[in-house]
């Protein structure tokens, strides 16, 4: 009987360690509720999504902002209101400027490049 609460608590043991080495990541795609008023019971007008472009009406001590969206109207948690774009916003509008940069590098330095579509790529 002893061997079998011995493997038992091995075989538990492994599968806590198997999960716990499992790596995933929280998605930066976020849906954010738009209210009738300042409270998480009240009605969802809509859904907007990460990025959206909101007019800012007033803040609340109390932690809501009154956000104005087209000819609409409503109430969000302050805490998903940033004054910058997201990060994934920002860093296509750097791709997009820096792409047309070209780097110059020594004869000497160990590096790679290939034509592809009329760019050289490093690799």
């Amino acid at each position: 009987m002893n061997k079998y609460k011995a493997l038992s608590l091995i075989l538990l043991m492994m599968a806590y360690k198997v999960s716990a080495e499992s790596i995933v990541y929280i998605t930066d795609e976020v849906d954010i509720p738009i209210r009738t008023n300042k409270s998480t019971k009240s009605e969802i007008i809509r859904l907007m999504p990460t990025g959206s472009e909101l007019s800012i009406l007033q803040s609340t001590e109390d932690g809501w902002t009154q956000i104005k969206m087209g000819d609409s109207f409503g109430w969000i948690l302050t805490a998903f209101v940033s004054s910058s774009p997201p990060a994934r916003d920002q860093l296509k509008k750097l791709t997009r400027t820096f792409l047309h940069y070209k780097v110059s590098y020594p004869d000497d330095f160990p590096l790679r490049t290939r034509r592809v579509g009329g760019m050289d790529l490093i690799s």
